[in-house]
């Protein structure tokens, strides 16, 4: 008798706390009995605190930013494509789930159709299959033309679904979807040659006893053709897709982790859509991320976008914590 009197007990004890429970409460909001809502997360004191990191979060963010992500509605992560600006000159980025951008943009006008599911399958392999042929369209969407592994096919360029059957390389210009022009006789473009015949090297000289030979990498973009930047010796410069240096926009190596070459590169794309880009790049070829526009200072993200609006004339911001206001 006194274990079914426990268990009433225990019964109402519970029901009696969690009468206040909601489904979903917000921050600095009791949580113990309560789920946090999107970009928050229960701290251990049963508080609805912000998630930091999760695209979801920075709607509770302070200051706000000028850009809201987009954010998967299933899962909170960042959606693939990402657009910043107005539609007319605005620009669309794809990120992974985490929010880093990674291969393929297109103006935002342009970009109906831009699922950059190519660049984040090639995110997905990049670390177990470096040898990874896939190639992307600039947008990040999948080239028609596929190969990999000495076999080719056709895919639907949103969605990377087969739509012929696989061929041997060596047969791929049978396929409806080869251009001669755009392909040529080889599928792997100068990058990607590059790159494969220089670990092809070292494998060899590794075999015979030679497992610290130096040669000069290649860095590919999710097309194929050259990265962002290229080393020579101790310095990094940022270049075009054809190899070429983008003016004298360089660092050391000792800084590659923090250079992106974004403004470097914008520079050239303004460029050959005739039109200019009112914004300072630093010595690397990031963005400057402290900006002016007719004495008011406002500062920018890593892609160039506004994340304050403008700040007293002649002042500066904190842009660490997105502050142009007078102190």
């Amino acid at each position: 008798m006194q274990l079914f009197e426990l268990f009433i007990f225990l019964i109402i004890f519970k029901t009696t706390i969690c009468t206040d429970c909601q489904e979903s409460v917000g921050i600095n909001e009791n949580c113990k009995c309560s789920k946090c809502l999107p970009g928050l997360i229960c701290s251990p004191d049963d508080i609805c605190v912000i998630d930091k990191g999760t695209c979801e979060s920075q709607k509770w963010e302070e200051p706000r930013g000028l850009w809201t992500p987009c954010c998967d509605k299933d899962t909170g992560d960042y959606c693939p494509r990402q657009c910043k600006g107005e539609y007319r000159t605005g620009r669309c980025f794809c990120y992974n789930s985490k929010g880093s951008r990674i291969f393929g943009s297109a103006w935002w006008k342009d970009a109906a159709n831009m699922t950059c599911a190519c660049s984040r399958k090639r995110e997905e392999l990049k670390n177990s299959r470096p040898d990874l042929s896939i190639h992307c369209t600039e947008n990040g969407n999948y080239d028609e033309l596929q190969c990999d592994n000495g076999l080719c096919w056709c895919v639907v360029p949103e969605t990377g679904k087969l739509v012929e059957k696989v061929y041997p390389e060596s047969m791929m210009k049978l396929l409806p979807c080869y251009n001669e022009t755009k392909v040529g006789s080889q599928y792997l473009r100068q990058c990607e040659s590059k790159k494969i015949s220089r670990a092809e090297i070292l494998d060899k000289l590794k075999k015979h006893g030679r497992p610290f030979a130096h040669i000069d990498d290649a860095f590919c973009d999710g097309d194929g053709s050259y990265g962002v930047y290229k080393l020579s010796k101790k310095v990094v410069f940022c270049t075009w897709k054809d190899s070429s240096r983008l003016d004298n926009y360089q660092s050391t190596t000792a800084n590659i982790l923090s250079m992106n070459c974004n403004c470097a590169r914008d520079m050239r794309i303004y460029q050959e859509n005739k039109m200019s880009l009112l914004l300072s790049c630093e010595g690397n070829g990031n963005y400057e991320k402290l900006q002016t526009s007719n004495g008011y200072p406002f500062c920018v993200d890593d892609d160039g976008y506004a994340t304050t609006p403008l700040g007293p004339f002649g002042e500066t911001c904190d842009c660490n914590r997105r502050n142009c206001s007078l102190s």
